[in-house]
This record gives structure tokens, C-alpha cells and sequence, in this order.
């Protein structure tokens, strides 16, 4: 027998996800950033360009994110309860272009215009799910404040950094909050079979990502075709893909 839960229920739900997952970052010690991070296994130069494959594996991010914007202003007219969607787009076109510069001159300084692009697609997609789910108004309102938050765990980062006291546990909110979340969001709210596992497939795609991000070298060493992080780009893209396609399977950007 299939168990209902009432809106109080879940706002109850959600609410103490939230702080418990917030709790859980901050009680662990500021976690600063880790100066291997910018060594990248595979930093061949071809065509003039350095780390060329890290570079050059960011155009899918480009190109699905100005085929969206097409997409959006042929389908849609501009107001603030579209407006996630075409934010959606403009942070995937920009993570495109800001990867490729940070993996062209790697520091902490060029990681900003990496991070920010990906906290604002983070955000965007989250209040859609919210518009979707729980409530149309207030996921237009949450935009906002969603990627202003964003922004500010990499800002909040980087001027840490600067002075010898980077903490990187927001951003990490940031970046793991939704993909917990919305999961359980589409649990406890009505929702197709289908778009479950459409979600389920765009977190378990962007987990494969960050899984050959981690063994960046061991990948490169096993073919000495192509790195870990140049194959994490590719497969956070897929990730994109599916996240685009989910938001463009009905008129209006309705996913139930």
C-alpha cells in the first residue's frame, strides 16, 4: 500500500534534512584547498594550447548551453517564472568557458571562474525542482537568493584562501545539498516513475564524473589515451544533457 504524506510532512522532511546536512558540514574543521588539486595528470600542449584535452573536453558544456538558450527563446516567453530555466542555461554555457580558462592557467585564482559557472547550474536546477514540486512562486523567489548563496561559497572560499584560511565546506554545501535533496523532494511529492529515474540517472552520471576526477592519473596511465579529468568533463556533461532534456520534455518546462 503506497504511504501519503500531507505538506506538513514534508515540509517537516525537508526541513530536517536540511539541518542536519548543514550541521554535518560545519561541525567537520575548514577544509581548505589542497595546492595538488591544479596538477593535472595530463598537461600536453597541442595546437599552442596547454593541458589541451582538459581544455577542449569543456565544449560540450558550450554547446549544450547555447542549444538551450535557443531552445528557451523559441519556446518561451521571458518572465520570473522562466527565468530559472534560462539562468539553467546560462550557467551551463559559461561552466563551459570558465573551465577551459582555469585549465589553461590552474590556480586558485582562475578555479573561481570554474566554480561560480557550476554553483549557479547547481542552484538553477534546484529551483526548478522546487517551482516543479513544492511550489511555482517560491521556486522563481529561491532563484535569487540560491545562486547569490552559490556565488558566495566560492567568493567566501577564495578570499579565505587569500588570507592563509580557505574553507571550502560551504561550496561543498553548495554543490552536494541539491543532489541529496532532490532526490528525496521527488520521493516525497507526486511523481512519475520516469522522471525519478531520469533524475536518479543524472546523479549517478555526475557521481562517475567526479569518480574519474578522483583518479585522474590512474585513468591516464591505464590507456595513455586520455586522463581521468578530461573524462570527468565529459561525463558532467552527459550529466548537463540529461538535466537539459529533463527541462525541455514538456511545453513550459513542467517535469511531473
Amino acid at each position: 500500500m503506497k504511504m501519503k504524506i500531507n505538506d506538513k510532512t514534508r515540509a517537516v522532511i525537508l526541513l530536517m534534512t536540511t539541518v542536519l546536512l548543514v550541521c554535518f558540514i560545519f561541525q567537520m574543521d575548514p577544509i581548505s584547498q589542497d595546492p595538488s588539486y591544479h596538477h593535472f595528470a595530463d598537461n600536453r600542449v597541442m595546437m599552442a594550447i596547454p593541458n589541451f584535452y582538459n581544455v577542449i573536453s569543456n565544449l560540450p558544456f558550450v554547446l549544450l548551453g547555447l542549444t538551450g538558450l535557443i531552445f528557451f527563446f523559441r519556446d518561451n516567453t521571458f518572465s520570473v517564472y522562466t527565468l530559472p530555466v534560462f539562468t539553467l542555461f546560462i550557467g551551463v554555457t559559461t561552466i563551459g568557458l570558465g573551465s577551459a580558462y582555469y585549465h589553461l592557467y590552474p590556480n586558485n585564482a582562475t578555479l573561481v571562474w570554474d566554480r561560480i559557472p557550476m554553483t549557479i547550474t547547481f542552484m538553477s536546477f534546484f529551483s526548478i525542482i522546487i517551482s516543479t514540486y513544492i511550489n511555482k512562486l517560491w521556486g522563481a523567489i529561491l532563484l535569487t537568493p540560491l545562486v547569490i548563496l552559490g556565488i558566495a561559497s566560492v567568493v567566501i572560499w577564495y578570499l579565505g584562501e587569500l588570507n592563509g584560511a580557505g574553507d571550502l565546506r560551504l561550496y561543498a554545501l553548495v554543490q552536494f545539498y541539491p543532489m541529496i535533496v532532490i532526490p528525496l523532494i521527488l520521493f516525497v511529492y507526486p511523481t512519475s516513475r520516469k522522471i525519478k529515474l531520469q533524475v536518479l540517472s543524472i546523479i549517478v552520471t555526475y557521481g562517475i564524473a567526479k569518480i574519474f576526477e578522483k583518479y585522474d592519473v590512474q585513468v591516464l596511465e591505464a590507456g595513455q589515451l586520455i586522463s581521468g579529468h578530461s573524462l570527468k568533463h565529459l561525463f558532467a556533461a552527459i550529466s548537463i544533457l540529461l538535466i537539459v532534456r529533463l527541462v525541455r520534455q514538456q511545453s513550459g518546462y513542467e517535469l511531473r
